[in-house]
């Protein structure tokens, strides 16, 4: 069986027949990014799962949680596992996935060790600096144009990655969703967040999508989809989740 055709059993399983209840779909996200993404015991957690999680029931499916490792993440989307979320957009990825219009927007910020800031005002500043990443990440714009002047050191949780910074074996940390972010890798690391610094200028306001593995019918669901997160957005349901989980955006 070719990859293609392997793509389009796992959609008409995934997906269903475009009916108004369309049937169960794999949700894939990240396990340990909070307050976007994350496991908590056995329930899944975040802004991005909640706010993908009433989209896809929106739009007539029944979303299956399964929140994993990002890069094994990744991989079940690209294989057409079913559908990911908090994704940002690449030009690599555009020719691999179908995107929704943006779900979420997540604040990335550099934070340092207090007392170890830099000027900062563009990725360009990063070059010649050891920066912590979460692995399998992927910006883009100024990120991904300057990924091969930069020194990355990646990981797998942002604990680990201000603990580094504590440690002064990081020159600075790249943290989602901006001090609510930090907040949350303090606490968990047992730190105070008056430890650090969140430079003034973030890396970018990032659009995290919903994406899906290009195929026969992923333009037809992702438009299904889309008319799910535009009533989402008018009706102030993605504002009151933001809100929650103390995100502005």
């Amino acid at each position: 069986m070719t990859i293609a055709r392997n793509l389009v059993v796992s959609l008409l399983l995934l997906f269903g027949t475009g009916t108004a209840q369309a049937g169960p779909i794999n949700l894939f996200g990240a396990d340990n990014l909070p307050p976007k993404s994350w496991q908590d015991g056995t329930a899944p957690e975040g802004y991005a799962v909640d706010a993908a999680t009433e989209a896809l029931r929106r739009a007539g499916y029944e979303p299956l949680v399964k929140l994993e490792p990002w890069p094994r993440a990744v991989e079940d989307a690209t294989a057409g596992n079913g559908i990911i979320t908090h994704f940002s957009k690449t030009p690599e990825r555009e020719r691999i996935f179908e995107f929704s219009q943006p779900l979420v927007y997540d604040r990335i910020v550099v934070v340092v060790h207090k007392g170890r800031e830099f000027p900062f005002a563009s990725v360009k500043d990063l070059i010649g600096k050891r920066i912590g990443v979460l692995r399998g990440v992927a910006y883009g714009g100024d990120w991904t144009s300057s990924l091969k002047e930069l020194t990355l050191e990646e990981d797998t949780d942002a604990v680990a990655r201000i603990g580094k910074l504590v440690r002064d074996r990081l020159d600075a940390a790249i943290i989602s969703s901006g001090a609510a972010g930090l907040e949350i890798a303090a606490h968990n690391a047992g730190l105070n967040q008056s430890q650090f610094t969140i430079l003034p200028v973030p890396i970018l306001e990032d659009p995290n999508y919903l994406a899906i593995a290009k195929g026969p019918d992923s333009a037809r669901i992702m438009a299904g989809i889309n008319v799910a997160i535009a009533a989402m957005r008018a009706d102030g349901t993605i504002d009151r989740i933001m809100a929650k989980y103390g995100e502005q955006k």
